[in-house]
């Protein structure tokens, strides 16, 4: 029979593992990922059970189709990565806390739970991306003895509000004073990115990236990086967004840039503004795991003045 053993059953856990296939496959060739409530909107919309579970016992089923495309890629000798990491917290958009060993090989022989919240997310990064570029999902449902889906899956839950990202009403003057601030006060005070206990950092600002683009501050250790894209109190709710997506873009190419020098690609970007997120670019910064550090303008002046007084 095809389907591999972990597959084979009649428990809930079992049947559900089965049902997920399809979907996760579509969501991987289409570039998504899913929630739990998500998934369990899908599965009772398309009529696959007729009452609605807490999300929390997906996690098992997904664990279980982990296990199965395990069996499955050495079965048959191709590469699947670990589909079922594209169920996510609604939450931080991240998978479950059991999904560790099937992060195995992007960990360089590290368990996944040790790492930094932000190095899990770059691995979790990784994973997808191999998910979305692989090319066997077709040949798996083959396999299987399964159909695609000929409808799209509902990726959006009835509570959930889409957050258009703004295209204009940028601050359009040159740096500001505020900014310059902002970065020096950064750059200064390296603990507001980084853990205090991890020494050997070395900042710089205005590093150019390979893509061209500016970091407004750039930590290193080693080969690792930390980018820094600040936004000061003068900057609207449109640059507030953009910093998020612009935060978005330092990590992929810092990873990238790694990558090409092979390089762990632990590269992460953080957004450090002087005021407190509104509440729905708070979410959109969840979303798109965008870490975000408030500095508020009273400490930049008080260094602001203590450096004119030294310099005095």
């Amino acid at each position: 029979m095809p389907i591999p053993p972990s597959l084979q059953g009649s428990t809930w856990t079992i049947e559900t593992a089965r049902r997920m296939v399809p979907i996760l496959v579509w969501c991987a060739q289409n570039h998504r990922t899913i929630t739990y409530g998500e998934l369990d909107q899908e599965i009772v919309r398309r009529g696959w059970k007729d009452y609605r579970v807490h999300a929390a016992a997906y996690g098992n089923a997904a664990g279980t189709l982990g296990d199965a495309l395990a069996e499955t890629e050495t079965e048959l000798g191709l590469d699947f990565p670990p589909l079922n990491i594209l169920v996510v917290n609604k939450a931080h958009r991240r998978p479950g806390i059991g999904c560790g060993p099937y992060f195995r090989r992007y960990t360089k022989g590290r368990r996944f739970e040790s790492l930094s919240w932000a190095k899990q997310g770059n691995v979790v990064q990784e994973a997808t991306q191999d998910i979305f570029r692989c090319r066997n999902w077709t040949r798996l449902l083959q396999h299987y003895e399964m159909e695609g889906l000929l409808q799209p899956v509902l990726t959006l839950e009835a509570d959930d509000e889409v957050i258009p990202p703004p295209t204009k009403g940028f601050s359009g003057e040159g740096e500001s004073e505020h900014h310059r601030l902002l970065k020096d006060y950064v750059l200064s005070h390296p603990a507001i990115v980084i853990d205090e206990s991890v020494r050997g950092w070395r900042g710089t600002v205005e590093e150019l990236l390979p893509s061209g683009d500016c970091v407004d501050v750039c930590f290193r250790k080693g080969d690792s990086i930390i980018a820094v894209e600040v936004k000061s109190h003068i900057s609207n709710d449109a640059d507030l967004s953009r910093g998020i997506y612009q935060c978005v873009k330092y990590r992929a190419v810092c990873i990238a840039w790694q990558r090409a020098l092979l390089q762990v690609p632990d590269a992460h970007a953080v957004l450090v503004i002087q005021r407190d997120l509104p509440g729905q670019l708070a979410e959109l910064a969840e979303r798109l795991s965008v870490e975000v550090r408030v500095v508020p303008e009273t400490e930049t002046q008080a260094h602001a003045k203590k450096l004119n007084k030294a310099l005095a």
